[in-house]
């Protein structure tokens, strides 16, 4: 398989998955609590941060720019209307 094929291969993988991953975004956002975590992440030789945000029966991941509190909500907020737990404890309740 050329270099080529493979990045074809992994778009159309990328673009057949993308309503899966909105549905689970949808039931994080849902979720009564939710544990947003980040780390350092490699995007061609440039940090970023890769972050994740954990419910009870669902985990979805994220590269974002930044490691702050506008990256954790924008541009798609997975904040969920309920409690969200961070590292350095609560981050706030969400109405």
């Amino acid at each position: 398989m050329t270099r080529s094929g493979l990045v074809h291969a992994v778009h159309r993988a990328a673009r057949q998955a993308r309503p899966t991953y909105a549905a689970l975004c949808a039931r994080v956002r849902r979720s009564p609590m939710v544990s947003p975590d980040e780390t350092g992440w490699k995007v061609a030789g440039r940090l970023q941060w890769l972050w994740t945000f954990a419910t009870a029966d669902t985990t979805i991941y994220r590269i974002q720019p930044g490691r702050g509190f506008d990256e954790a909500r924008s541009p798609n907020p997975f904040m969920c209307r309920g409690v969200n737990v961070g590292q350095l404890g609560i981050w706030g309740i969400v109405a």
